[in-house]
Parts: C-alpha cells; structure tokens; sequence
C-alpha cells in the first residue's frame, strides 16, 4: 500500500476528535519514519510524546479518553462528580461550568502522560486510582453515554458516590457529599452491597454509611452491615469533632451526633 494511501485508511477510519498514538499508528502500518513524514507534510500534528491527531481535527476530552477506552481497551472510565452530572445531575454539580473531569483508572493501567497532563484541551483531568480492591470485573458498574458524538464508559450512580466520598477530606468535602447523598434516596441497595463489600477504603465505606442513614433512605435499611469491612477504632474526616458512635466516625458538621 503507498504511503499516502496508509494514512488515508487510518484517518477514514478513525474518529474525530481522538488521539493517534505512537502504539496505534504502528498497529494500522505507520512506521515512525512514515509518521515522521506525515507530520513534516502536515497531514499529521504532534501534541506530545507518542500523540498526534489529524491537522485541523479538534480535540475534545471525551476524544482522548476514548482513545484510552476504546481504542486502546483500557480500564479507565469516567468517574465521581463527572459521572454523576453525565448520569442526569448536572443542575445540582454545575456540570457545564466545570472544567475538571473525574477519571479512573485500574490498578494496573499505567495512565500515559499525553493524558494525564494534556495541554491541549481545555478541560483538567482528576485521576483516581479504582475505589475496589479487584476491578477487574468494574464493567458491571458502568454506564455508556455519547458525548461529542463518541461512546464512552462512565460509574454508575452508586460507584460514582464511593468515588467521591474516597477524596472527601475536608468540611466542605463533607458537606457536599451529604448533599449529593441526601439527593440520592432510589439507590440500588444490592449494587451498594456489592460495591461496599469490595471498597479499598475503610473511611469511605463508614461515610458512606454514615450518610445514608443520616438522611434515612430506604435502600440503607436494606444492606447487611455485617458484611463489610469497616476495620477497627475511630476514624474522622478533617477536623471532624462530632461523633457517629455507631460507625466510630467523626465529622465536621454536626448533624445530630
């Protein structure tokens, strides 16, 4: 096949807005020495590091994790307050002003830095390692939405608040995440079961909790507690100074306790 007719067969069948990296290009027949070339012939333009994208082609964030998601099969899927605003609430997270998207990633998927630190893009990416201690079955947990025309994996409503409440640190961190709960009480109790039971994070799984039956929702009185590992001795988010006896957990704001 001639040059010229490789890179027309990559782009034909390429989507917009993606990135084309190194490894991707090799795949479809495009040496470093052709890539090289397309590039000095203004067919291709470098953004980093092993990517490139079509010249004139603009890229969006969903284009670059599509790559990672799709192209390249790699566990990593919109995550937290993003997910949550794709799924429907994007009224309560002020999602169309939010220049930060949520984005995790499997224990064992090296993020490249083209992604983590894209330049090219408006938007920011918030990496989090998985919340789960095996994620290699997190696709059960997954949701897919189009966004600017391209498919892409996202958590569902009851992962993306184990997400969120694993970065909670502070009392304004708390304080929105009792807000997002109180706004949740249709959850699935037996997906909240199954997510709990695997959660790598003893605080989140109290906070969790904690939340849930702090505003009395329904699903909560459904799970089996027993069945979680919620460690031992007290824990606290920030400053906590009011105290949840039954979960052994401080919290900034007192609601009760």
């Amino acid at each position: 096949m001639q040059d010229s007719a490789i890179l027309k067969n990559v782009l034909n069948n390429t989507p917009r807005g993606v990135v084309l990296t190194s490894d991707y290009l090799k795949h479809q027949g495009v040496s470093t020495k052709l890539t090289w070339w397309y590039v000095h012939s203004n067919w291709l333009e470098k953004l980093s590091n092993k990517a490139y994208k079509k010249v004139n082609d603009k890229l969006s964030w969903s284009g670059l994790l599509y790559t990672l998601q799709t192209i390249h099969q790699l566990n990593i899927h919109v995550s937290g307050r993003t997910a949550i605003a794709i799924s429907g609430k994007s009224h309560y997270l002020y999602f169309g002003n939010n220049k930060n998207i949520s984005v995790a990633f499997g224990k064992n998927v090296k993020v490249p830095a083209w992604f983590a630190y894209a330049n090219f893009i408006p938007e920011k990416f918030n990496l989090q390692k998985s919340v789960l201690l095996n994620d290699e079955n997190i696709q059960q947990y997954l949701m897919s939405a189009e966004v600017d025309g391209l498919k892409i994996s996202y958590s569902c409503n009851e992962l993306a608040i184990l997400e969120i409440l694993c970065t909670c640190k502070t009392e304004h961190d708390y304080e929105e995440s009792s807000q997002l709960m109180e706004s949740f009480p249709y959850l699935r109790s037996a997906i909240v079961q199954e997510l709990l039971n695997q959660s790598n994070s003893i605080i989140a799984t109290r906070l969790y909790l904690h939340l849930a039956k702090l505003h009395n929702h329904a699903w909560y009185k459904k799970l089996d507690l027993s069945k979680f590992n919620l460690g031992t001795g007290k824990r606290r988010i920030g400053d906590g100074k009011f105290y949840d006896k039954d979960l052994q957990l401080y919290v900034p704001i007192n609601q009760g306790y």
